[in-house]
């Protein structure tokens, strides 16, 4: 009986039946998968959230500083001209023109430049003032009775030295070739009249043949002597210049030679003339 037993328990496998399973590397993988995905539980993810909590703090933390840190330095007075800041200075004041060597925040920049407008102000204000003063004492001098007495004769006065250019103009219209043509001196003006009063000469050379006759038409050329010249000059007047008025005009020339005379031309006609100066 003990002999059968025996022969029994040899035919039984008394190996681990797991040891087939332990040699295969890929199986025991597995199975630690699903061991670590079986110990998941509300802790391990709780675990992970609390870390990304803590990376987010941390960079919003970094960046309040930043801010904070901006912050203080924009609106810190003293912050002026500063090499610390000036590699970044874009950063804090952009395109703002700022004139110090360095990098200056905000708030002291625009302290200095309220106080240079304040100064400016100050200044233009004080030459304004100067400026109104001495146009207060100009003012008060030309109503003086000396000044106005002056002003009303000055005002009243005939302008000499505006009549003779506008006469000279005439001239240099008549003939702006040849202005030695006509020729006036001994002038006198008289102030209660308005009138000028001058002697005049023509001047002609024998060797010119044809001279320009100043009537309505104004193309009318015609053979001339100097009393040509001079009539001519009398009709250009009275023609063409308004601001003169011929007064009793001379009707009879005479033409006398000059050849003596050390002068280009070879005759002349002398003649009176009396204008009236018609006030504008």
């Amino acid at each position: 009986m003990q002999d059968k037993k025996t022969e029994i328990n040899k035919g039984i496998d008394t190996s681990n039946i797991f040891d087939d399973f332990s040699q295969d590397s890929s199986l025991i993988e597995e199975v630690d998968k699903l061991k670590k995905e079986n110990n998941k539980d509300k802790f391990y993810y709780l675990s992970k959230t609390a870390h990304v909590l803590q990376t987010i703090f941390w960079i919003l933390f970094f960046i309040l500083i930043i801010l904070f840190s901006y912050i203080y330095i924009q609106n810190n007075k003293n912050i002026s001209d500063s090499n610390l800041l000036d590699p970044l200075c874009f950063v804090f004041i952009w395109d703002i023109k700022n004139d110090d060597t360095f990098c200056s925040s905000i708030s002291s920049l625009n302290t200095k430049y309220k106080t240079r407008l304040e100064n400016a102000q100050q200044m233009q204000i004080k030459g304004i003032l100067g400026i109104l003063e001495k146009l207060y004492e100009v003012e008060n001098f030309t109503k003086t009775k000396e000044i106005i007495f002056l002003s009303d004769k000055s005002n009243n006065k005939l302008k000499v030295l505006e009549i003779l250019e506008k006469f000279d103009n005439i001239k240099n219209q008549f003939n702006a070739v040849d202005k030695q043509k006509i020729q006036c001196n001994w002038i006198s003006i008289d102030a209660n009249t308005s009138t000028i009063s001058m002697s005049c000469s023509a001047y002609s050379a024998w060797y010119e043949r044809w001279f320009k006759w100043f009537d309505a038409s104004d193309d009318n050329f015609i053979k001339w002597t100097s009393i040509s010249i001079a009539s001519s000059f009398l009709n250009f007047i009275t023609k063409k210049a308004d601001v003169f008025t011929i007064i009793d005009r001379q009707k009879v020339f005479k033409s006398e030679s000059i050849l003596w005379e050390k002068t280009d031309f070879t005759n002349k006609t002398s003649f009176n003339l009396k204008l009236k100066y018609n006030l504008k």
